[in-house]
């Protein structure tokens, strides 16, 4: 997909990593790991952080061979959503995200389990509901970010050098 956008002119393409899984609600709450020796210090999922890093490990390898192969274009680049979602995890409480809920879904069954997540009862089916206040969680419904932390993660990549080469030179002036 990305080499027919580029065969059709493109001339900034930016190509975002995995998230790490083993710290998205839909699936921790899919897993369900009981041993503790699964979780990492931040309470992620090793397992599925480690599938996700390996996933990103190739496609930045990909990106770079795209960067070679369209020399024309201004702009081939990877943006770090692992890196941005880790540190957005890092520093939920300075960010204004209540800490102990980054792991819990805002929108959906509310039950859900320890990550207020429930395959059957998604944000929007009857008899979910959403939380009061959204912009202190990380998750709105187990599967994306809520808009407040989309904020977050676009000035991360963007602001904060995590997209590889930086699409756009930002000033401080144009701060979000």
């Amino acid at each position: 997909m990305t080499q027919e956008v580029l065969d059709m002119g493109a001339t900034r393409v930016v190509i975002p990593g995995n998230l790490p899984l083993g710290c998205v609600p839909s699936y921790m709450s899919a897993v369900n790991a009981t041993d503790r020796a699964a979780y990492d210090a931040r309470g992620c999922l090793v397992a599925l952080n480690l599938f996700a890093a390996l996933h990103n490990a190739w496609l930045r390898r990909a990106v770079g061979e795209l960067r070679r192969a369209y020399r024309g274009a201004a702009v081939v680049a990877y943006a770090d959503y692992s890196a941005a979602y880790a540190a957005t995890l890092d520093g939920a409480a300075a960010l204004g995200f209540d800490e102990r809920r980054v792991f819990r879904a805002c929108c959906g069954k509310g039950g859900g389990g320890a990550y207020g997540f429930d395959v059957r009862a998604m944000c929007g089916a009857p008899g979910t509901a959403a939380c009061a206040d959204p912009g202190r969680y990380v998750s709105w419904d187990g599967v994306h970010l809520t808009q407040r932390a989309y904020g977050v993660m676009a000035e991360l990549l963007f602001r904060r050098g995590l997209v590889h080469p930086p699409p756009i030179n930002f000033t401080n002036s144009a701060r979000a």
